[in-house]
């Protein structure tokens, strides 16, 4: 019988591309979102209607507390900043928590943080959004 995976156990998971770092999680995780789009142009003409399909766009998206005393094994919003900042492409995994240490993900790959916002709001906690632009193949594995 197939198992459901609750959204409360996936997590974002970071580290510079093509090196072989730990991953870090991406602390105080609210929610996480993965958007895959395809641009389509159409034309009408009298032999009927032709569309052409572009190349698949994906961003990573989600929202979280920020931590302002990470662990070592945590990636931060600081982190996430600097590393927008600097235009440093990163790998991601987004995995259930129960396999951390296995290769068993959701989906794996690579990009660039494009947008983040903090928010310190009178009453609130700490609060950030960001969005992930996947650049390259994204390896979808639900095993």
């Amino acid at each position: 019988m197939p198992t459901v995976v609750q959204g409360t156990d996936m997590d974002l998971y970071v580290r510079d591309y093509g090196t072989t770092q730990n991953f870090k999680r991406l602390t105080c995780l609210g929610n996480l979102s993965f958007k895959m789009h395809n641009d389509v142009s159409k034309k009408n003409t009298r032999c009927g209607i032709y569309k052409g399909v572009q190349i698949t766009d994906m961003d990573v998206a989600g929202d979280g507390a920020q931590n302002i005393l990470p662990s070592a094994s945590e990636y931060s919003y600081d982190d996430l900043q600097v590393d927008q900042q600097n235009r440093t492409k990163k790998e991601f995994r987004i995995q259930d928590a129960a396999t951390l240490g296995s290769e068993k993900s959701f989906c794996t790959g690579g990009g660039y943080f494009v947008d983040s916002e903090g928010t310190w709001n009178v009453g609130d906690t700490a609060n950030f959004t960001f969005t992930l632009t996947v650049d390259g193949p994204v390896i979808f594995s639900e095993s």
